[in-house]
């Protein structure tokens, strides 16, 4: 896998693409939400938000684009903050 976070995000959204829906739960929702809880809490001291079991569902049945854009959104937002 590649250094370079950005490679590693688009390395993993295209394995999960192909995958069954509870492999890309427990390899890459999870840790997505993991990762953005971790950061809310330290800026924001806000809890980690639990994700009913509709709100499960609906993630795992998006369209790889769809998955795909929302990476691309997501880090045009986060593109000019710097990491700690």
């Amino acid at each position: 896998m590649s250094e370079n976070p950005a490679e590693q995000v688009k390395d993993t959204v295209y394995a999960a693409a192909s995958m069954p829906g509870e492999w890309v739960q427990q390899n890459v929702v999870n840790p997505i939400q993991s990762y953005a809880a971790g950061e809310n809490t330290e800026e924001s001291g806000q809890a980690e938000v639990n994700l009913s079991d509709k709100e499960h569902k609906e993630i795992d049945s998006l369209d790889r684009e769809k998955i795909e854009a929302f990476l691309r959104e997501k880090h045009k937002s986060n593109a000019g903050t710097k990491r700690k």
